[in-house]
């Protein structure tokens, strides 16, 4: 990050076009670029829980700036890992890496946020993309959010709102 520019990354998505949606030029200080995807026809079968991997590209002076990536299934739960400058999206980082955890009122974790620094290691930056696929396609998917993303049940600072 830092170096990328809104025409790089545009670039290197031109295979995915139709899964691309948000800004369509970065002309103004500010902009993002949005892209998921969705097993529709798996899940419409009824061959896999309803699943998204769904990404934005933040940039500021057409230069990449920070990422989030957001990997859900269905209503059980949704794994957020977010590359960030320390003072963006308002919550303070511990090292390298701030957990987020948010129950429902059956205590079960359904959303997990991951906030890494920018200057995170190799190591800590793979954990924190670890989704945990297996869970997927289990009969019944993922029970929680730490199931989806394993990396979320320890390591940093963990808040339990």
């Amino acid at each position: 990050m830092g170096s990328t520019t809104y025409a790089e990354a545009k670039g290197e998505l031109a295979s995915y076009q139709q899964d691309l949606y948000g800004t369509e030029a970065c002309s103004s200080p500010e902009c993002r670029l949005d892209f998921g995807f969705r097993n529709s026809w798996l899940s419409s079968l009824h061959l896999a829980p309803s699943t998204e991997l769904s990404a934005s590209l933040f940039f500021e002076g057409g230069v990449l700036h920070s990422r989030e990536t957001i990997f859900g299934q269905g209503m059980c739960c949704v794994a957020v890992v977010r590359e960030v400058p320390n003072s963006t999206f308002g919550e303070p980082l511990s090292g390298a890496l701030y957990v987020r955890l948010e129950r429902d009122d059956s205590g079960l974790v359904r959303r997990a946020i991951l906030n890494l620094a920018l200057n995170a290691s190799n190591k800590e930056r793979a954990e924190a993309y670890a989704f945990n696929l297996a869970c997927l396609s289990r009969l019944g998917g993922c029970q929680s959010a730490t199931e989806l993303l394993p990396a979320s049940s320890g390591g940093g600072r963990v808040e339990h709102p």
